[in-house]
């Protein structure tokens, strides 16, 4: 019986770099986990902001965002910005980012570096983003 080879990399440095990366972003998240077990319910958003910002700084992203449906829009429940920026406008509409929301509601990430790489229906949540952010990596909630 013959055994397909998997093609080996030039050097084994960017997969060890994954899982290094990989790593600090699981111990990242557990000790954000164990630290907001204990908070209070009074002090709980705070708590959640300041989570939020270590993942944002982690991810080398501009901003960070955790939003909740209510009345069937989403509503900004937590953000944070990277020294410099404006907050994030307390409701992201759907209507300026119609394709992404849409994914979102779908349950599927969406993730891109440049605009370049949207689809091209997508003129609209482009402009939206040309105009409000500089980088995202906007998650479905679980």
């Amino acid at each position: 019986m013959a055994r397909r080879k998997r093609p080996r990399r030039a050097t084994g440095r960017p997969r060890k770099l994954e899982r290094a990366t990989r790593l600090r972003f699981e111990k990242l998240l557990s000790s954000l986990s164990v630290g907001l077990i204990h908070v209070n319910a009074r002090d709980t958003n705070v708590a959640i902001e300041r989570a939020l910002q270590q993942v944002v700084t982690f991810l080398g992203v501009d901003r960070g965002g955790l939003h909740e449906r209510a009345e069937g829009r989403p509503r900004l429940q937590v953000s944070c910005a990277r020294p410099g920026l404006e907050e994030s406008p307390p409701v992201t509409a759907e209507d300026q980012f119609p394709w992404v929301s849409g994914r979102l509601l779908e349950g599927e990430v969406v993730r891109f570096s440049r605009l370049e790489e949207l689809p091209e229906a997508t003129a609209v949540d482009r402009a939206s983003f040309t105009r409000a952010v500089t980088s995202i990596k906007p998650t479905p909630d679980s």
